[in-house]
Parts: structure tokens; sequence; C-alpha cells
């Protein structure tokens, strides 16, 4: 008797602990235009091309709850249609025994408003699936060693998201809203809906003419040298406005904020996340400061092959030798594809394609 008592406590402190653990905290990625279909269902089809992605991201390697989040995507562009198509997975590990696998397909539509004034629609509809892992409790144990009994547990859910972008020549602005059919995401069958996710986005690409400031001076592509000048944002809100979890703080925001500078074949930034003005009480009811990370990026891209990684520094009270901060890694292959008679307007985002971008003629302050 007092053995099955002690399976279920411990069951259930499972249960809770995993949904505290993963309650209104999306995995989020330092290399945010990276992975453009989960930073907005919009992006699909935006480099007009076939494109594929793997992006790796590990956080705070130095702890013993590893946090581990891999994505995969591919997207093309339908011109006869004005419409961009694509597929992405990803999959979240937090401390090993917490898996969350997300599969989504992604509709964005583009709609020209100017010859250089672009909005883009989109649309998300997949799966979710939230896993505890296999738990072994004291009475599976034996003088001899584990009897094999174990506990595994998961729930699957749909998910819906929208997003929207509006972009010219050199700015962009976008808004994103995951996980509107807030699915329910409890382990024990009851309560905990996912809240909705709000993300607003944008930049302004500046271009600055080299080889003496003349257009005509060609540079490494065969196109007028300019380095550019991105700053841009990203604002992330999730589940503070639930009544339940609101005077504990656990929904949270954030705020990205930082500058792209690249130029020919290479790429870097640094941006600082947090909003330090805002304080949030802790589980302890204390007051703790909403601060996290420095984060530097570098990239490169060659014939359509882009690389880049990037490394948060935590100078959050979990400093950065306790959490050994956190690295990422992206290649993302962009195919080549024909030039149309009628070119469609590239979005001024940050990435590593700069070279295949010049080549169409699509390059951005000419």
């Amino acid at each position: 008797m007092r053995s099955k008592f002690l399976q279920r406590l411990f069951l259930f402190t499972a249960f809770i602990a995993a949904g505290v653990t993963s309650f209104a905290q999306d995995p989020q990625f330092s290399m945010f235009y990276s992975v453009p279909m989960y930073l907005s269902p919009a992006f699909a089809g935006g480099r007009h091309a076939n494109r594929a992605t793997v992006h790796q991201r590990w956080q705070w390697p130095s702890q013993e709850a590893r946090f581990t989040t891999t994505q995969v995507s591919f997207d093309t562009y339908v011109p006869k249609y004005n419409s961009g198509i694509g597929i992405l997975a990803l999959q979240d590990y937090q401390g090993g025994k917490i898996t969350s696998t997300y599969i989504s397909v992604n509709y964005a539509y583009e709609l020209p408003i100017t010859r250089n004034k672009t909005i883009r629609f989109g649309l998300q509809g997949g799966i979710i699936q939230k896993t505890l892992g296999s738990l072994a409790y004291p009475s599976d144990f034996t003088n001899d060693g584990q009897t094999g009994q174990s506990v595994a547990n998961s729930v699957l859910m749909p998910d819906i998201g929208f997003g929207t972008i509006f972009y010219d020549r050199n700015l962009y602005v976008g808004i994103t809203l995951n996980h509107l059919n807030r699915p329910q995401e409890s382990l024990i069958g009851r309560g905990n809906l996912m809240p909705v996710k709000l993300t607003l986005f944008g930049g302004y690409k500046i271009p600055i003419p080299l080889s003496g400031g003349s257009a005509k001076s060609k540079g490494l592509h065969g196109a007028p040298d300019y380095l550019y000048l991105t700053p841009t944002f990203n604002y992330k809100h999730q589940g503070g406005n639930d009544p339940e979890y609101f005077n504990l703080g656990i929904g949270a925001d954030q705020l990205d904020i930082g500058l792209y500078v690249s130029r020919s074949y290479f790429l870097a930034g640094v941006w600082y996340r947090g909003l330090p003005i805002k304080q949030y009480k802790s589980t302890d009811l204390t007051l703790a400061s909403n601060y996290d990370a420095v984060v530097f990026l570098v990239g490169a891209n060659y014939n359509g092959l882009g690389f880049g990684y990037s490394y948060d520094f935590t100078i959050s009270k979990q400093q950065n030798t306790r959490t050994g901060g956190s690295h990422e890694v992206n290649l993302t292959f962009v195919f080549k594809t024909s030039r149309r008679k009628a070119i469609q307007r590239s979005l001024p985002c940050p990435d590593f394609e700069y070279d295949l971008i010049r080549k169409s003629g699509m390059g951005i302050g000419k």
C-alpha cells in the first residue's frame, strides 16, 4: 500500500514539475532569422527559391538540466499563385526527460502593394507532442537491480498559428500569433492550456556604398559593393495575461534588440536580450529583473550555402560560468533558380544568402 502511494505521489510531482518547466515558454532561438518559418509562417517561400535549413541550439551546457533544440525545414515558392509553402519539424529536449516535438505545414500568400512595397500573410497548422520520459520508482528496484517496470506518458495536440509581414526595399515589420487554438498540454488530461505567443519583429536595412561610393564599382559578386547595417528587434510575449500565473510572473515577455553588419560573403551581429526596466515576481514572491544575455553572431556564405554560429553570454543571476552560455549552429542552402522576367521583391531581413540575392538582381539599396 505504501509503495503504491509513493508511486502516485512521485508521478504527480513529476507531472507538476513538467508542467511548470514547460509552461508559457516555447523554445527560443538567438538566430531567429535563420529559422524563418519558426519566427513566422509568412516567411514560407520568402526566398523565391527552394530553401532547406538545419538548426541546432544547445542551452546552458554546463548545467545538469540541459536544453537541446533541433529544427529542420524546407520551403519553396510557387510564382503562379504568389504563394509559398513549407514544412517545419522541431524537437526540444528539456533536462533529458521532457521532449516536445513540433511538426507544421506553412502557407504564405504574397501581395504586392506597389513596386517596392509588399505584404505577406501566413498560416501554420500542425501537431505538437509533449512526452514525459520513462520514470523508475523505488519499488521497481530489487537487490539484483531494476525490475524493468517504468511509466511513460505523452499528449498529442493540434496547433494553429498566423503571421503577417510588411516590407519594402529596406524596412520590414511583422507580427506572429502562435497557439491560437490554445492546445491542451497537460500530461494528466486537464488544465494547463498552452498560452498564445505574440511575436513582434522588425528592422531597417541601411546600405552603405563602398568602392569609392560609386554604384558602378563592382563587388565580389559582380554587383555594386555595399556594407549593410541592419538594426533589428524581436519582442516575444507568452502567458503573462493568464490570471492563474500572472501574480507569480511565470508568464513572460522578452526583447532582443541589436545590430547586424554584412558585406559580401560575411555577416556579424551583436544584440541584447531582456527587459531590464520590467521586474517580475519569482516563485518565492521576490522581485527578479528580466535580463538574460548578450548574443554574438558570425556567419558566412558561398554559392547559396550559408553557415552561422551564435553564442549567448549569460548576464542574468545564473551567471555565464554556471550555465556555459548557449550555442547555436545553422546551415541554410538555397537552390539556384532561373531568373524570371518579373523579379519578386526580396525580404530585407539579415541572412546568409547575399550572393544569391545579388546575382539574381534582388539586391537591397540598388
